[in-house]
């Protein structure tokens, strides 16, 4: 998308660059508040009201309920703006996540993912993938309304949007929503309350629980009747596929699944199909539907990226319809197929087929429809160039419903299906990786590029167009190491193993079992377990078409504080030995240590007017300092200001500190309170988040002055 011929670049450039200097000078600058009185206050400078997507903005929303992956396109849209390049500098795209799941306006912050962006040498736009893994708060049995929240994305170039604010004012980004659907539950208590005879309460309620029934019904055995009691989907026949919809429109689709799309033979059928299907008119049916190219009635494909960082490629696929699609969620259902290629300068390249499972939802919103996402795991070593050098690729994507369509055929025309295209950055190789290279190397460690852990300190910080975790500064590690890398080029027979030393323990080699899984042309595996030899070498499958997921290859579970370091090698199947890169990273133990006390009146526990302002004295201790604050709850207005800052949060020093704190109850009613210290560290928590939490409550009571 060219949008230069409709604003002025250079003051747009210039902008950009200082975006952060302008908001302290005005903070409406841009333009992009939607606060009244800070509107009147402040005029814009330069106005970004129907420009804030020049740089980047967000395509499609979708969501893999079989993986609870959910994630959307964010399109660069630009060559330049973003801060760097691949070697230096950069810059950061943030997306947080917020889920309405009834529609009433009541947003749930899910969390936050972001990619590294820099300027490039491309003229294309250039979509990337971003995704979060999602733990839903609401689930149902199959057989219950379908649980189908609604999405809220909100992009944001080099400002995470603030936690909790769905509304969040930023200046560079864009916003989005979509419809998803929730997988149902395959707990065995929704497979229990269907059996004859049970009635209870929330039994046909969407959002279940375990039902109270069963400790009346079986008080004696309990547990033990669970395994007895048979789970399975539904396959439906033809003949239930044809009272299923014989009032319905949907008679091409039942016999598109009858004769499962033979084109060169389904004239064979018309005798079989006629006697099986009186109430249609097989043969002129039959015509329709070979004559069919494409029809995007019931669904299409709006988009298709690639998530760079984790070497998939994703469509985004727009069911559209509340049936149509073979069945309940209670059932099989029918899949919708994705073949995709990729273009490196040659050609269409077959990459693989992928899918994803659809139903008939009776409570589907139209026309918004609902968005699944269709991915597929792939090897793009022989395509990334050197360090700093970026590469650039077409993606096709072609949709089929019910039918897989055919490999390694870029032309193919499918019945009811859609196609699209994009162009996409073949990430650059690592550096101390050549292409063609064989080479054992860990990428992230921790969470955190390797490049990004000081290797003297052991500490990690992200930097800018980075993909570590944001928000890590000189911090430390705990709990679960994860270890993202490959073995570039690797052959048939291959393995790896890890080395790891402790402030205890020289370097030895790592002799832990590690769990991965595998995606093998879209098929996602159940968890592996990789089992090392006498000598610690584990099988490297990430061969032909199989990747791994993530490129999660190693866990390494540290046991006590202080420095440790971990290092790669691998063996091909001539026992040459290939040395890998080393990482050292700091692991801090304990999380900080808090404490509060109230020492105005009675003290802690004690009773006070409502009025009067409550005083006490607080303690945190923690290495990797962060964060405190203090609040009281419950939240009736009571005023919190620490070491008369005015302020009821802080940051506190390495080491930690101690200090006082008022509470103004000037208001506040009569009641029971806790006045609640927090704290956070810097410190990176299995791999997945920066900052422990740890937090101590005094109580107090209200009460009117007369009493």
């Amino acid at each position: 998308m060219d949008k230069k011929n409709t604003i002025n670049l250079e003051k747009f450039t210039h902008g950009r660059l200082n975006t952060k200097m302008f908001l302290i000078q005005n903070p409406n600058y841009f333009g992009t508040l939607k606060d009244k009185i800070m509107v009147n206050k402040y005029k814009p400078v330069l106005d970004l009201s129907d420009n804030q997507n020049f740089y980047e903005e967000l395509g499609c929303i979708s969501y893999d309920p079989v993986n609870q992956k959910l994630g959307v396109v964010i399109k660069i849209n630009q060559s330049s703006g973003y801060s760097g390049t691949p070697c230096i500098g950069g810059s950061n795209e943030y997306v947080r996540f917020f889920l309405d799941y009834d529609h009433s306006g009541t947003w749930v912050d899910e969390g936050i993912a972001s990619i590294g962006v820099y300027d490039h040498q491309f003229n294309d736009d250039l979509s990337y993938y971003a995704e979060i893994q999602l733990s839903p708060t609401e689930t149902s049995c199959c057989f219950n309304d379908a649980v189908l929240p609604r999405v809220r994305a909100i992009l944001s170039w080099n400002v995470p949007p603030t936690p909790g604010d769905p509304h969040f004012p930023f200046v560079w980004g864009d916003i989005k929503e979509a419809n998803i659907q929730i997988a149902p539950s395959d707990s065995i208590w929704c497979e229990i309350i269907k059996l004859p005879g049970l009635e209870f309460e929330g039994k046909n309620k969407k959002v279940w629980e375990k039902p109270s029934f069963i400790e009346n019904y079986i008080p004696d055995v309990g547990e033990k009747l669970i395994p007895q009691i048979p789970k399975s989907k539904i396959i439906s026949t033809h003949k239930d596929l044809h009272n299923m919809y014989k009032d319905s429109n949907h008679h091409g689709r039942v016999l598109f699944n009858s004769i499962n799309s033979n084109k060169n033979n389904y004239k064979n059928d018309i005798v079989h199909l006629e006697k099986t299907h009186p109430s249609y008119d097989v043969s002129k049916l039959l015509s329709i539907i070979m004559d069919m190219d494409y029809d995007t009635t019931y669904e299409d494909i709006q988009c298709v990226s690639l998530n760079r960082d984790m070497n998939k490629l994703h469509a985004a696929v727009h069911i559209k319809r509340s049936s149509g699609y073979l069945g309940d969620l209670c059932t099989t259902g029918s899949s919708e197929y994705v073949a995709f290629y990729m273009d490196f300068g040659s050609g269409w390249e077959y990459m693989g087929t992928s899918s994803v499972e659809v139903h008939d939802i009776p409570t589907i919103v139209t026309p918004d429809g609902l968005w699944y996402d269709v991915s597929l795991g792939v090897n793009l070593d022989a395509h990334r160039k050197a360090w700093c050098q970026v590469g650039e690729a077409k993606v096709l994507g072609i949709l089929s419903w019910n039918t897989p369509p055919t490999p390694n055929d870029p032309n193919y025309h499918a019945t009811w299906g859609d196609r699209a295209e994009c162009n996409v950055e073949i990430k650059p190789l690592p550096a101390g990786v050549s292409p063609g290279d064989v080479k054992p190397f860990m990428e992230l460690v921790g969470g955190m590029v390797v490049t990004d852990i000081d290797s003297s300190t052991g500490l990690a910080t992200t930097t800018s167009g980075s993909v570590s975790l944001g928000g890590a500064f000189n911090s430390p590690f705990f709990g679960e190491i994860r270890v993202v890398g490959r073995v570039f080029n690797a052959g048939a027979g291959m393995k790896y193993r890890f080395w790891v030393s402790s402030p205890s323990a020289s370097e030895h080699i790592l002799m832990d079992n590690q769990s991965i899984q595998t995606d093998n042309l879209g098929v996602i595996s159940s968890p592996l377990t990789l089992v090392p030899n006498m000598d610690g070498w584990l099988d490297y499958v990430a061969l032909g078409n199989v990747a791994i997921v993530g490129d999660l290859i190693g866990r390494f579970y540290p046991g006590q504080e202080g420095m440790h370091s971990i290092r790669i090698e691998a063996k091909d199947a001539a026992n040459n030995i290939i040395l890998g890169n080393t990482a050292n990273f700091r692991i801090d133990m304990r999380a900080p240590i808090v404490d509060i006390h109230i020492t105005t009146g009675g003290g802690d526990c004690a009773d006070f007017a409502t009025g009067d302002t409550i005083s006490g004295s607080y303690s945190v201790i923690g290495e990797h300092a962060g964060t405190l604050g203090i609040s009281v709850t419950p939240n009736n207005g009571a005023v919190v200001n620490i070491d008369g800052t005015g302020s009821s949060s802080e940051f506190y020093p390495d080491g930690g500190k101690s200090g006082s704190y008022s509470i103004s109850t000037v208001g506040v009613p009569r009641c029971g309170y806790n006045v609640w210290i927090g704290a956070t560290d810097r410190t990176i928590v299995n791999s997945s988040n920066v900052g422990r939490y740890s937090s101590l409550p005094q109580g107090f009571c209200l009460r009117n002055p007369n009493e």
